[in-house]
C-alpha cells in the first residue's frame, strides 16, 4: 500500500510543475548536434528526419546506419574499425538508406541536399577513427550532397 502511494505521488509531480515557456523556436531551422555516441544519434536523427532536421553538428562519430542493428558491428566496425572489422562500405550504407527512404521508414534522402553539416574529429581519437566522418561525408555525397553543388567543405586542423 505504501508503494502505491509513492508511485501516485511520483506520477503526480509533473502535473504540479509550472508549464514551460514558449521558446518561439523556428521549426524551419531545427538541427541536431552531438559528441561521440550523441554524434551518432545526431546523424541518425538528421538522416531519418531530414525533412524537418535541416542540419547536424557531429563530433567524433560516424555514418548513418553504421551499426545496421548489430551491437557487434557498432562496437567493432563503427567504433574501432580495423583490418578484421572495417567500417561498412559507403555504397552499402547508401543502398540501405535509400531502401529505408523508399519504404517510407525515413524521410526521402533528397532533403539532405540542402542540409548544413559540420563534422569534426581529432586525429588522435582512438575510439572513433576519423574514417567514420569520412564515410558520413561519402554517404552525404552519394545521396545528392557533394562537391557537385552542395558547398561541402573540409578543413584540416
Amino acid at each position: 500500500m505504501k508503494l502505491a502511494g509513492v508511485v501516485l505521488l511520483l506520477c503526480s509531480l509533473p502535473a504540479l510543475a509550472d508549464p514551460l515557456p514558449a521558446l518561439r523556436a523556428d521549426m524551419k531551422a531545427v538541427t541536431a548536434s552531438g559528441l561521440s555516441s550523441g554524434g551518432y544519434m545526431a546523424v541518425q536523427l538528421h538522416v531519418a528526419h531530414s525533412a524537418r532536421v535541416k542540419g547536424a553538428g557531429v563530433i567524433a562519430a560516424g555514418p548513418y546506419y553504421c551499426a545496421q542493428g548489430s551491437l557487434w558491428t557498432a562496437l567493432y566496425n563503427c567504433m574501432t574499425p580495423g583490418e578484421w572489422s572495417p567500417l561498412p562500405d559507403t555504397k552499402l550504407l547508401k543502398r540501405e538508406t535509400e531502401s529505408l527512404a523508399k519504404a517510407e521508414r525515413i524521410d526521402p534522402t533528397a532533403h539532405l541536399a540542402a542540409a548544413r553539416v559540420w563534422l569534426f574529429h581529432g586525429r588522435r581519437d582512438r575510439t572513433v577513427a576519423g574514417r567514420g566522418n569520412v564515410r558520413h561525408v561519402g554517404l552525404l555525397m552519394a545521396t545528392g550532397r557533394g562537391r557537385d553543388g552542395c558547398g561541402l567543405r573540409g578543413r584540416r586542423s
